[in-house]
């Protein structure tokens, strides 16, 4: 009659290569966490930052957008604080365009710039 089953020995080797494979990925992993907050939070303050243009034109009026009312992911910060000036036709006001920069604890940075005609882009 042949062998039915694994031995001790094979399922110990089995779960040690298993071990040692989400040992070596864990790291890895983490960093794939905080660059998806980051382009999470990249686009929610593009998308806020639409918003406001909108508004903009919708009312009528020059509408101010500043990046502190944004909830950013968790372990995601302002580098800097600009604030954006959105005219009643959607362009930017003078000083009302530019850049803002969001980064993460280990270092990667996304880009949100909003040009003089008002277009926002991530980068």
């Amino acid at each position: 009659m042949g062998r039915r089953g694994f031995t001790l020995i094979e399922l110990l080797v089995v779960m040690a290569v298993f071990g040692l494979v989400v040992a070596v990925s864990f790291p890895a992993l983490g960093k794939l966490r905080s660059s998806i907050f980051l382009e999470v939070s990249a686009r929610k303050l593009a998308s806020e930052l639409r918003l406001s243009q909108v508004k903009a034109v919708a009312c009528g009026e020059s509408v101010n957008y500043h990046p502190n009312s944004v909830n950013l992911a968790q372990g995601i910060v302002l580098s800097n604080d600009k604030e954006f000036i959105f005219s009643r036709s959607g362009y930017t006001q003078p000083g009302g365009s530019g850049t803002q920069k969001l980064a993460t604890k280990s270092g990667q940075e996304k880009s949100i710039v909003v040009s003089s005609v008002g277009r926002v882009r991530i980068e």
